[in-house]
């Protein structure tokens, strides 16, 4: 996709994942400065390495359910970059399935904290931040257990829901000032957890040929393609929209 992030500061969260990582090239490949964030340090920092080191993107180990965290990865990219223009907040976790009353309530925070909270303080810290340069795009990461409902996912989809509800929340209030706030809901997508789920239950590969028209699994950067759209003026009149990224499964169902 032709798009012209020169002069573009961007933060990513979950940015050593397959979707984080494929967002996170494509950024570097369009001219942006990337400082990226993930809870595998080894792979975050070899992504950053392979970018050409510090010139291009930085790597800063943050907590982001942690609003300290959310915060210093704000801090590094105006102190390494001087602004920041473009957030995918895109760290989340998803348990083990089990019914809810199999969950604790541990858990069920767990997931929460992670996932809803986590987009909340990343937000948060980051939108002051684009406030002083004059605006700037986030896409936050839900699901398309977002807008549906699912056996043994109580807690993930609560949380899906609850982005989405806060990512138009936050672009109600910031619309005026020149902020874009979206979130993609991706379906099945072929990553390395995918491929070892898959391995101990083949049927997940037959599954995501039968739940959508294109009878397969997302690759990564297809999902990132959707998040370089919604980040570029390309999309400039889009804000509070939720994106089903899923080869069509929704509309089907």
């Amino acid at each position: 996709m032709a798009v012209d992030f020169d002069g573009k500061v961007a933060v990513v969260t979950g940015g050593a994942s397959d979707v984080g990582s494929a967002a996170v090239r494509a950024f570097a490949a369009a001219g942006a400065k990337v400082v990226v964030s993930d809870p595998d340090e080894e792979s975050g920092r070899e992504l950053v390495k392979s970018l050409g080191g510090d010139g291009a993107a930085v790597f800063i180990a943050t907590d982001i359910g942690d609003a300290d965290g959310a915060g210093a990865l704000v801090k590094a990219a105006l102190d390494r970059f001087g602004r920041l223009d473009i957030a995918f907040n895109n760290a989340e976790v998803r348990p083990a399935p089990a019914g809810l009353a199999e969950q604790t309530a541990q858990e069920f925070g767990q997931v929460l904290t992670a996932n809803l909270r986590g987009a909340f303080v990343s937000m948060r810290a980051e939108i002051p931040a684009m406030l002083a340069t004059g605006g700037g795009s986030i896409v936050n990461t839900s699901s398309v257990l977002g807008t549906l409902g699912a056996a043994n996912e109580s807690a993930y989809v609560t949380s899906a829901h609850a982005v989405i509800g806060l990512t138009r929340g936050a672009a109600s209030d910031y619309a005026s000032h020149g902020i874009r706030v979206n979130a993609i809901l991706p379906g099945s997508v072929d990553t390395a957890s995918f491929r070892r789920a898959a391995t101990d239950a083949p049927e997940l590969y037959d599954q995501a040929r039968e739940t959508n028209p294109t009878h397969r699994p997302a690759d990564p950067r297809e999902v990132a393609d959707v998040v370089l759209w919604l980040a570029s003026e390309q999309s400039s009149y889009v804000t509070g929209a939720a994106i089903s990224v899923d080869g069509g499964a929704t509309a089907t169902l």
